[in-house]
């Protein structure tokens, strides 16, 4: 597919993913350039020197993703403590669980990348599909305002919210917290005991 074809193809279903939020938020977009850019790599400044990439976007959507995440917890847990929502907040902003939700909407379909970066799999990194939905969180935020913005956080997110597993106690996250609160330092570890079962290991550190 040559490089104009590919381009009217992922406007074509770029399309389709504006249809997706304008369900969701009863407006039509009104600043297409906003969510070009949000999809679009610095890579492909390489293909189309004019283009403009999404980094400034992705900085902006990083701040607007935070403060609706912590809304929408707020909301859900509303007995929760400052540090428990910090906690929560923490699991659902984060790389693996953006390129989750990335995968979800399509969003590696309509990426503007370049030819290196296509070369070594950029349509499937992680880093690269969180980066470029958060983007599409500060695109919406522009566009359609913080209430459209929010819509759609609270949609999108919303199966990771009632996903349990998501928010299961991590036991040595939670020891090396109170180790650096307590001390000052990150602790360290050392292997004492490995069981022999490779299927169900045991393991035994201090």
């Amino acid at each position: 597919m040559n490089s104009v074809l590919n381009v009217r193809y992922i406007l074509i279903r770029m399309e389709k993913l504006l249809y997706q939020i304008e369900q969701i938020t009863g407006q039509k977009y009104r600043q297409f350039k906003l969510y070009e850019q949000a999809v679009t790599h610095k890579s492909y400044f390489n293909e189309d020197p004019t283009a403009q990439h999404y980094e400034k976007l992705e900085l902006l959507g990083d701040a607007v993703l935070a403060l609706l995440v912590l809304e929408f917890l707020i909301e859900h847990f509303p007995q929760d403590s400052e540090g428990d929502l910090s906690k929560k907040r923490a699991r659902l902003v984060n790389q693996s669980t953006l390129e989750k939700l990335a995968q979800q909407i399509g969003l590696a379909e309509f990426l503007k990348l370049g030819k290196s970066e296509i070369k070594t799999g950029g349509f499937s990194k992680a880093s690269i599909l969180a980066s470029s939905l958060e983007a599409l969180f500060a695109a919406i935020y522009l566009d359609q305002g913080i209430s459209a913005a929010r819509q759609v956080v609270f949609n999108w997110f919303g199966d990771f919210i009632h996903d349990a597993t998501i928010f299961q106690l991590d036991y040595k996250t939670d020891f090396q917290e109170k180790v650096q609160a307590r001390l000052k330092q990150t602790p360290w570890y050392q292997l004492i005991y490995q069981s022999a079962d490779a299927s169900l290991p045991i393991f035994e550190v201090g």
